[in-house]
């Protein structure tokens, strides 16, 4: 059986999650400066393990992630959410 790729594309996506650990920090400010599709920095945490071995492997460069929603009234954990993607490579 023969699949198709497609080779244009620039971007795949691979999750949507939450941002965890809002309840540690003073969230208030944080919400002043995102908004939808704000760029973000990835950084690993021990429980994605798919994503996390990637970035022990020191391929930072791969994703692209960006918020997609933000509700200060949901719980802190459950307040912003984002998408990651993985880039195409050139």
């Amino acid at each position: 059986m023969q699949t198709s790729v497609n080779r244009t594309a620039r971007k795949v996506h691979l999750d949507n999650f939450h941002i965890a650990g809002f309840s540690y920090w003073d969230v208030c400010e944080a919400f002043e400066y995102l908004k939808i599709g704000t760029k973000l920095d990835l950084v690993r945490e021990a429980d994605n393990h798919d994503i996390s071995k990637y970035l022990d492997m020191g391929l930072e460069g791969i994703y692209e992630v960006r918020d997609t929603r933000i509700t200060p009234e949901n719980h802190p954990e459950g307040q912003v959410e984002v998408i990651i993607y993985i880039l195409a490579q050139e």
